[in-house]
């Protein structure tokens, strides 16, 4: 029962009189609950007994011969919490439902009896009932008849409006389809010593004074609301009890436009392009769903946009509808358990189609690929060897393989691998091996990939990365060896009195030969995206950066990201470099490249962002680099 408390002493007397051997047992009941009064029942196995008197709720109950001794301070503080008036307002709390108030219902026991107030009912004992021991009396279950409730539309509880203030309501509204069921001592535990009496306004306090945020809601939102306030409707079951369907779809995403100035050498050429990505996601279940992503304004990374100088102006049309993801993705456990009508019996996740895969923040795999993934250990872990929690998943690609391994054709390998995460060692493993294989037998530039990653926080002075992905196993093809090197990553991050919001950052990272992730998608830059701002592009401007492909290059970058106490403003500084060593033919950087970036972040409100960009890079044997860029952002 919402908004009340409703509580019954039971003081039990047994009386054993010499001679006789017979027991008179007496039960009595006391309530707490002051709209019920005082309340007095007797049960006894012949004669009544002298010793059991009604209570009155306002006295304390001493403790007598036989008697359980109620603690003094739980009547005593249990009598504060007053009732709450019941209201016609009604809240969802299942299928049942209702919207009559229980002021307003039935309080007929299931036995069918008359619906006479306990504290109206005589203080007499019961007929003569046969002289039967406790221990032989029949093991009468509890009544198992269900109060049928009328289905009715429900009446929704009143909304807060965006900006309102949290207070504690002291006018609880009955919760819709509750009811009131015959008392069972089953039910409960026994009150623990010392009592600590439950304060209902102190567990409201915690929501004090707080407001309710305005959301950015889906550009298109059918079914049941994401994350929304109201009615739930009622689960359909055509996969199973076990297995609700409630269905909703959505489309969300979000449109950049951004205008830039990148040069060359002191020759500027601006840019103004526009990237639109709308997700498309139809859920069925709580575990599946259809998803689907396309980005029309732009064609594996290279946007729609006007380019222009002080001379000419051109504009590049790379419009494309086709999807770039489209997949389903559920739980072969909780269809399984659906269909033999059980609480999944086991986790089984998995996705089939046009799927995408981020490992190690992209630095390992970023792409979005043909094939099947699934997880088939999940959150299992072994005290044998000190893991506290390890997931394993295991992915196959036939085709849309993106990688410079392969030369810009995405059709041209086929791959098969697994990646693992684990929590042990006072920190978090992560673990791959893949396997690409070529389809062009005369090229045959197949490769095995494999890296490890361990991340950990050491004391209250820094968190630390440690990344190592290695690619072997290739041939010497017409065209060279394209994926055949090791890269070493080391990102570090001080830990300031602001841990949130003040961050200053040291990476450092070694390439030797030519290391390449799995995949990476058009757009997402190279292998040392992670490592600094100065090696990040924007995917929209084409903003210049340092060399990131690690090939026979070291360097680092050190920054600082300090964001504003109530997170309204960002602001990056960095300064980066690397140098090179070997003597490879096809090394992208000529010499020694020094960098400096800064990136500002703006929200302007809950769904538009703005952004600037602005580098120099530095280069030996080259030619400088500049870029300078504005960007608005608006989710939808």
């Amino acid at each position: 029962m919402r908004g009340s408390v409703f509580a019954m002493v039971v003081v039990i007397t047994c009386c054993v009189q010499p001679g006789y051997g017979q027991q008179n047992i007496s039960w009595q009941f006391q309530s707490i609950d002051p709209r019920f009064g005082s309340i007095s029942f007797q049960n006894q196995s012949r004669n009544p007994s002298p010793l059991i008197q009604p209570l009155n709720p306002d006295q304390g109950t001493t403790p007598r011969t036989g008697q359980h001794h109620l603690h003094q301070n739980f009547r005593s503080e249990s009598r504060l919490i007053k009732p709450l008036p019941q209201t016609d307002r009604v809240a969802n709390t299942g299928s049942i439902r209702t919207n009559t108030p229980l002021s307003k219902q039935p309080n007929t026991p299931p036995s069918k009896q008359p619906n006479t107030p306990l504290s109206k009912q005589p203080n007499t004992p019961k007929p003569k009932q046969p002289n039967t021991p406790l221990s032989k009396q029949p093991n009468t279950p509890l009544s198992t008849t269900v109060t049928q409730i009328p289905a009715t539309t429900p009446v929704p509880a009143d909304e807060p409006k965006i900006g309102d203030h949290f207070y504690p309501q002291l006018d609880h509204p009955s919760d819709h389809g509750t009811y009131e069921v015959p008392f069972s001592p089953i039910d409960f535990r026994d009150d623990p010593f010392p009592h600590v009496p439950f304060d209902p306004l102190a567990e409201a306090d915690v929501y004090q004074d707080k407001i309710l945020n305005s959301n950015q809601r889906p550009l298109v939102e059918l079914g049941k609301p994401f994350y929304q306030l109201g009615q739930l409707p009622v689960s359909k079951t055509f996969l199973g009890r076990t297995n609700l369907i409630h269905p909703r779809f959505q489309v969300f995403g979000d449109i950049r436009t951004a205008i830039g100035f990148n040069g060359d050498d002191g020759d500027y050429t601006g840019v103004w392009g526009t990237v639109l990505n709308l997700e498309m996601d139809l859920r069925i279940t709580a575990t599946e769903r259809f998803h689907a992503r396309v980005a029309p304004l732009d064609r594996a990374g290279d946007v729609t946009r006007l380019e222009f100088d002080g001379q000419n102006t051109e504009f590049f049309n790379n419009t494309d509808f086709e999807f770039d993801t489209g997949f389903f993705e559920g739980d072969l456990g909780a269809l399984f358990g659906g269909m033999f009508n059980e609480v999944i019996p086991f986790d089984l996740p998995f996705t089939v189609g046009a799927i995408p895969l981020l490992f190690q923040n992209g630095v390992t795999l970023d792409d979005a690929f043909i094939g099947f993934a699934a997880t088939p250990l999940m959150s299992r872990n072994s005290p044998a060897l000190d893991i506290s929690n390890f997931d394993v998943v295991f992915f196959w690609g036939i085709d849309n393989i993106t990688s410079p391994a392969f030369q810009g054709d995405d059709n041209a390998a086929k791959m098969y691998g697994f990646q693992f995460f684990l929590e042990m060692l006072n920190g978090y493993i992560e673990t791959h091996y893949a396997f690409l294989e070529d389809r062009n037998s005369v090229l045959d530039r197949s490769y095995h990939n494999t890296g490890i990653a361990y991340t950990r926080r050491y004391g209250r002075f820094i968190s630390n990365s440690v990344r190592v992905i290695a690619n072997a196993g290739q041939d010497a093809g017409p065209q060279g060896k394209t994926a055949d090197g090791v890269l070493v990553l080391l990102e570090n991050s001080l830990i300031t009195k602001y841990p949130s919001r003040v961050i200053p950052y040291f990476n450092l990272f070694s390439g030797f030969g030519r290391p390449q992730s799995i995949a990476r998608a058009g757009g997402t830059g190279g292998i040392l995206r992670n490592t600094g701002i100065t090696f990040e592009t924007d995917g929209v401007t084409g903003l210049p950066t340092l060399d990131a492909t690690a090939n026979d290059t070291w360097g680092g970058a050190l920054g600082i990201n300090i964001l504003a106490p109530e997170y309204t403003q960002q602001i990056v500084l960095e300064t980066a470099f690397l140098d090179v060593f070997g003597d490879d033919p096809n090394r992208n950087a000529s010499g020694y490249e020094l960098g400096f970036g800064v990136r500002y972040q703006l929200p302007i409100s809950n769904a538009v962002l703005f952004r600037a960009d602005a580098m120099h890079g530095i280069r030996e044997n080259d030619t400088d680099l500049s870029g300078f860029r504005v960007e608005l952002r608006h989710k939808f």
